[in-house]
């Protein structure tokens, strides 16, 4: 049975300028923690259903390539992004932006399963679940930074 981690901000900034920003690659990287580097292997320019955008994502002596294929998407209101080659048994992450009072609503819905069985629910339960819960409060609070100053 997979797990669930789901995170909602208001951003002080129009849809379609949040928008723009997800739907753009490159800006990955600067919604990535400290102490995580990625970098893109392959992208499309503006990721559609079926596309896929490979990863090389390094955290301490840590290294994996990560394949997220593009299997949903709704231009301007959400995209679903699942993992072809990765470390999970199974991930899926949804992106949805709505209008709210004050900006664009975010709400990003992690579905997972943990790698490696037993060993991985022990793993999730000591470090998985939080570090994916800080790494959506990271990318929120950033793109509050880079959105809500420009």
């Amino acid at each position: 049975m997979p797990r669930r981690i789901e995170l909602s901000s208001v951003i002080n900034a129009p849809r379609y300028r949040v928008w723009a920003f997800y739907d753009d690659p490159d800006n990955l990287p600067k919604l990535t923690p400290p102490g995580i580097h990625v970098t893109l292997l392959t992208k499309p320019a503006r990721p559609r259903a079926g596309d896929i955008v490979s990863l090389r994502i390094r955290r301490g002596p840590i290294a994996f390539t990560w394949d997220a294929k593009f299997t949903d998407y709704d231009p301007g209101r959400s995209f679903v992004d699942e993992q072809g080659r990765g470390p999970f048994s199974f991930f899926r992450h949804r992106h949805l932006f709505e209008d709210a009072p004050g900006g664009t609503r975010i709400t990003d819905t992690i579905d997972y399963t943990p790698p490696y069985g037993p060993i991985g629910w022990i793993a999730d339960r000591i470090a998985i679940a939080r570090d994916l819960k800080a790494m959506l409060a990271f990318r929120h609070a950033r793109t509050r930074e880079l959105l809500e100053t420009a």
